[in-house]
């Protein structure tokens, strides 16, 4: 690619100077030469404002050139003023058709967005949150992140690719709910390869937060100050609270790791950690319960057998013949 650059430069800068003269082909040259830098760098959704005033300004240069009113060593530096007018009159330009072209959406900065990762979107409990109005604000996916999710169907496993596959329908159930803006957005950074670095500069420049299940993008983007809503976190906050002392029932379904110990959930997924609860696997028991382990992975709790009752099972009552 730079090759072929370098190489359009070269016939640009020979063909103006045969065909017009030496000073038009140096500011030719400079001319291209910047502006190929500058729009290499800016992003796709500006793109057009700069190449509608670029054109503007350069008409204005070449009308002066033509009439004679600008000669010599004047003609590149109106040629090079021409750029610099349109570097400086595009960053003020509006163009809300420019960004509507082939799909992409504009977002605005800090109006209270939210930016959607992978995880959240094969999760899928986003949209049972949404239905019942627990967010607000534009929720906004990254066009970057909807490829990730079609690559992962497209090469993932069976299970990862069912997975990326209630993700896309997700996206289309999310552009039809009616409480809640959502966007599909085009900005991109192509010179950050990883995805989440990707994600968190785009956080960054629309001043957003970020919802994810990734502990790692979690962590990186809490450095970087940026919130962020884990619904994993959100989850285990919601859970019942349960201190020492307290009576619980739970059904003990496994044995533990520790001799004499047995395993149970409550009905939040909680795991149950019984003492000298190995003889009533199977059974629903009374549990005092003596602490509360509560880690990033989840919350676990500890207790002993206070009392069961030998007619529960996990298939529910049963009675004696």
């Amino acid at each position: 690619m730079l090759i072929l650059r370098v190489v359009y430069y070269v016939v640009t800068a020979v063909a103006a100077y045969y065909l017009i003269n030496p000073w038009f082909a140096l500011g030719l040259t400079i001319v291209v030469g910047v502006v190929d830098a500058y729009l290499y760098r800016i992003q796709r959704d500006r793109i057009m404002p700069h190449l509608l005033a670029l054109a503007g300004w350069l008409l204005v240069a070449l009308v002066l050139s033509l009439s004679g009113a600008i000669t010599g060593y004047g003609v590149p530096v109106v040629i090079c003023a021409a750029v610099f007018l349109a570097l400086v009159s595009a960053r003020k330009m509006h163009c809300p058709w420019a960004a509507g072209t082939q799909g992409t959406t504009t977002v605005s900065e800090g109006v209270c967005t939210k930016i959607l990762d992978a995880s959240i979107l094969m999760d899928g409990r986003i949209v049972d949150i949404l239905d019942i109005g627990f967010l607000d604000g534009t929720l906004v996916v990254p066009r970057f992140v909807v490829h990730q999710i079609q690559n992962v169907f497209e090469t993932g496993n069976d299970l990862k690719k069912q997975r990326a596959k209630h993700a896309l329908d997700l996206i289309r159930k999310l552009q039809n709910l009616k409480n809640v803006q959502f966007r599909v957005c085009e900005i991109d950074f192509p010179h950050e390869k990883d995805i989440d670095h990707r994600i968190i500069a785009l956080a960054l420049k629309l001043k957003a937060k970020i919802i994810t299940n990734d502990y790692t993008l979690n962590r990186v983007a809490s450095l970087q100050e940026i919130d962020v809503l884990n619904i994993n976190e959100l989850a285990n906050a919601l859970k019942p609270v349960v201190l020492p002392g307290e009576t619980i029932q739970v059904q003990l379904l496994k044995k533990g790791k520790d001799p004499e110990q047995a395993i149970g959930y409550l009905d939040d997924g909680t795991m149950v950690v019984i003492d000298g609860g190995e003889t009533y696997i199977g059974s629903r028991v009374d549990a005092s319960i003596t602490s509360v382990l509560q880690n990033p992975a989840g919350k676990m709790i500890f207790g002993r057998v206070e009392s069961h009752r030998p007619h529960e099972s996990a298939g529910g009552d049963e009675h004696d013949a």
